[in-house]
């Protein structure tokens, strides 16, 4: 059965024919090769003394962008001549990928880009798309290219209006609370400062192990924080962390488990993470504004909207079957 994305989906790309990453990833000039010796370290310059390198002056600003007007022709292909705003919106409804190779390497995408025309001329004028297989891959192509299209493009225009967003609002709202936490951080490993020792796990655990119980002995939360948190934004503020969002996709799993799991006034599960412990005291939940949550209303109640279609335009489309036998089935008597 064939099934559609319903989520924002990247468009389908019809030929993969060269890897064009390649060319984001190709160096502009081959690494130097190694000195024959060693660099011998410059003694260290008396006080008051000229150093033995100068700092190396500013580099020069980068040129501005040449302005082109739109209609000027900026790339002839196969005969074919191209404006800027014709390959500007060529390039602009491209996917993710292919815009990306354009930017890291324009020449030479065009150069791959000419290429492949030339291919698929050459393929057009033998009759390559006449003839199987190509063919039916081609059509085939084509429709789920056109189907997943209109989906994509049937989810970007929900039909919303105030009672659907107020009704969708007040039934979710509880879902997407807000939570202010107060939050120490204990670092270990890593590279140490100056004169001091990295410290080991064991050692930040120590440490976390201190800070809970203070804080259980009636010591406040954010006092502990300024003295104990490894944090520069967060430190001198008590370990006062900006709201976190339960649908914020950046923020780790493993730290939103554990405060969401709270309860206010309460210490969630200290977060070990890769060279740091995290403690976290949940101070309250918030309530969301209807209009925080316009982007998550809209897009929920577009995919519901567009579920309920696909499975109207499931039962409405007709498919008779006038061989079981082809298809695997059991002859009707």
């Amino acid at each position: 059965m064939v099934t559609f994305n319903l989520s924002h989906m990247k468009p389908l790309i019809l030929f993969t024919i060269f890897a064009f990453s390649a060319l984001a990833q190709a160096p502009a000039n081959p690494p130097a090769a190694p000195p024959a010796n060693p660099p011998v370290a410059a003694p260290a310059n008396p006080q008051g003394t000229t150093p033995a390198n100068p700092p190396a002056p500013p580099a020069a600003a980068p040129k501005p962008a040449v302005a082109i007007p739109p209609d000027t022709v900026v790339a002839t292909i196969e005969g074919k001549a191209w404006t800027k705003a014709e390959f500007d919106a060529m390039v602009r409804n491209l996917p993710p990928d292919p815009q990306r190779n354009f930017k890291a390497n324009k020449e030479g995408w065009l150069q791959q880009f000419a290429l492949m025309s030339r291919l698929a001329m050459l393929a057009k004028e033998t009759g390559l798309d006449q003839r199987e297989p190509y063919k039916q891959r081609l059509e085939y192509s084509i429709l789920q290219f056109l189907a997943q299209s209109y989906v994509d493009a049937r989810a970007a225009t929900p039909t919303l209006d105030d009672e659907a967003t107020g009704k969708w609002f007040e039934a979710h709202k509880n879902e997407y609370k807000r939570a202010r936490v107060l939050g120490i951080q204990v670092n270990w490993g890593g590279i140490p400062k100056p004169g001091e020792i990295a410290r080991t796990d064991k050692e930040a655990q120590a440490i976390v192990d201190d800070v809970q119980k203070r804080y259980k002995a009636g010591e406040a939360f954010d006092e502990l924080a300024k003295k104990y948190s490894d944090d520069p934004n967060t430190k001198e503020k008590g370990g006062q962390f900006p709201l976190l969002r339960p649908e914020d996709k950046t923020l780790n799993k493993e730290i939103k488990a554990a405060i969401f799991s709270t309860k206010p006034g309460q210490l969630a599960r200290v977060v070990r993470m890769a060279g740091r412990f995290y403690i976290f005291k949940l101070v309250e939940f918030v309530d969301p504004t209807k209009q925080e949550l316009r982007s998550e209303i809209e897009d929920q109640i577009g995919q519901e909207q567009l579920r309920l279609w696909l499975d109207k335009t499931r039962i409405e489309v007709k498919a008779e079957i006038n061989s079981p036998a082809y298809f695997g089935l059991p002859e009707t008597k």
